[in-house]
């Protein structure tokens, strides 16, 4: 089992990259859109289950089952631990600034909609 998901760590760390965005975007509407405090934390524990933590086993799992860090790139060990810790350095700096982003979009979209419907 361990080798399979080995073998295929970087389609597990694309798609649950991609996942993790999707329920950011899911996140910031729960929180606007539908208002909805479950939603919201329900999102919050999927992002943490299908991004934060595969992201975090995946290099630590390579790490333990190639027996140590490859300097060079054989078999892709070594880019694999490099990329997994640029995505965790890249998403606690840049990647706060983009979901501010997403955030502030997605409010001015909600807050439009709603003037629009309940005009004053």
């Amino acid at each position: 089992m361990i080798n399979l998901i080995l073998e295929h760590k970087w389609e597990i760390l694309f798609y649950t990259e991609i996942m993790g965005w999707i329920l950011t975007i899911f996140l910031l509407f729960a929180r606007y859109y539908f208002q909805s405090k479950i939603a919201f934390l329900m999102s919050i524990i999927l992002i943490f289950i299908v991004d934060y933590i595969p992201s975090i086993v995946l290099p630590v799992l390579d790490f333990f089952y190639t027996d140590n860090l490859q300097l060079w790139v054989k078999d892709g060990g070594f880019l694999f631990s490099l990329t997994a810790v640029l995505l965790f350095i890249v998403g606690g700096t840049i990647g706060k600034r983009y979901v501010k982003i997403i955030d502030d979009k997605i409010l001015n979209i909600v807050n439009k909609r709603r003037t629009k419907n309940y005009p004053s």
